[in-house]
């Protein structure tokens, strides 16, 4: 079994990195390829595949690299792809209509594994548009059971091929590791918060998907007494654009709150130490499931305040401690949430320990492992 994990977003760089690690320390070679990019990374770590190299370099040319994308992306994947039994698609879009075509003409095994938006945000006629394909494909995954229950209400006839297995979290071990070295109060001081604020995260990346502006109103209805005792971050590294950013800024320094907008991408443990200060994090994103970045803020022991409406079902399955909220009460669960904060903080426990048990990459492995074992049998 060869597998070639084909994805197009810098921001699932780690991911799908810490998926194909984990597979290799099972026997199993795994590369990865990002279409945009041309980012490669083998198992064997024998650098690019030729053709790749040679792709790679020409689209630095900017006249020619609309037109060599145009022509010959899917000719060069389609090459590529002869030297693996499996081809995982992550993150379903257009870009890869065409590839999935040609590969299951061509008798490859091909799975589509849904981030969550890919399928929550496609409108009527992208539905429609990826029905075609999924009936093609030898077998779809899904993050969460929520999303495949999801899934299913609107592609009944797929739930033959359904498989539900998540990513692990490889943050979990950074995060255990800081928190043996330090505390919250440490990390801190370090990126200069008072430790005798409560910090609250806005959001988790700078797309507008995270309605901010939404999160600051609820922020400027909270009493005088409950804003003093708040220092908020505002995660922007990624997935936003600069006028937003612009917006997001002014509007921050508007609610008279002390703050820190964090606007560039930062190292692996600066990551981690940002989870731990964050005391409690708000999401009300459009849609999500569940991201990597909430699920290392619950690890970390942060207060998860969520939107009714996102898919964390997996978190009430296993006994993690969050709240959720009506888009129209926020202001109220956030100042409970603070007048109560340390009964609240005990609540969550527990939580560190419920979600290694859920995002492991020891445990998540697993699930993955049994899908590409069914994929691989279908060659035979």
């Amino acid at each position: 079994m060869k597998i070639l994990n084909l994805y197009q977003f810098d921001i699932h760089d780690q991911m799908i990195d810490a998926l194909t690690y984990n597979l290799k320390k099972q026997g199993i070679e795994s590369d990865s390829l990002n279409i945009i990019t041309w980012r490669f990374k083998g198992h064997h770590k024998n650098g690019k595949p030729f053709i790749i190299s040679i792709f790679a370099f020409l689209m630095i040319i900017p006249k020619v690299r609309n037109l060599l994308i145009k022509l010959f992306r899917t000719k060069i994947l389609l090459t590529l792809s002869e030297k693996y039994s499996i081809v995982d698609i992550h993150f379903f879009s257009p870009i890869y209509d065409e590839l999935i075509d040609e590969l299951k003409r061509r008798g490859r095994n091909v799975k589509i594994t849904i981030w969550g938006s890919d399928f929550y945000r496609a409108d009527n006629s992208r539905r429609e548009q990826q029905r075609i394909i999924y009936n093609k494909v030898d077998i779809i995954q899904t993050e969460t059971r929520q999303i495949c229950s999801d899934f299913l209400m609107v592609y009944p006839e797929c739930a033959n091929k359904v498989r539900s297995a998540h990513f692990g979290i490889i943050q979990f071990d950074i995060i255990y590791e800081l928190l043996q070295k330090g505390s919250n109060e440490v990390y801190k001081k370090e990126m200069g918060i008072p430790t005798e604020k409560i910090t609250l995260a806005c959001g988790t990346n700078g797309s507008a998907g995270h309605q901010h502006l939404l999160i600051f109103e609820s922020i400027k209805k909270l009493s005088p007494e409950i804003k003093e005792q708040l220092f908020l971050l505002i995660p922007m590294t990624y997935g936003g654009s600069k006028p937003y950013f612009e917006t997001i800024k002014q509007k921050a320094d508007a609610l008279g709150l002390p703050y820190k907008l964090i606007s560039s991408l930062l190292p692996l443990h600066d990551v981690g130490k940002l989870r731990i200060v964050s005391d409690i994090v708000i999401t009300i994103q459009k849609t999500d499931a569940l991201s990597s970045a909430i699920m290392e803020h619950i690890y970390a022991g942060g207060i998860l305040i969520a939107g009714e409406w996102l898919p964390y079902k997996i978190l009430d399955e296993n006994g993690v401690f969050y709240l959720t909220t009506p888009l129209e009460s926020l202001n109220e669960t956030v100042s409970d949430t603070i007048e109560n904060y340390n009964s609240v903080k005990n609540k969550c426990m527990e939580n560190n320990v419920r979600m290694a048990k859920l995002s492991s990459w020891n445990i998540a492995i697993k699930n993955w492992l049994a899908i590409y074992n069914e994929l691989d049998k279908m060659n035979h």
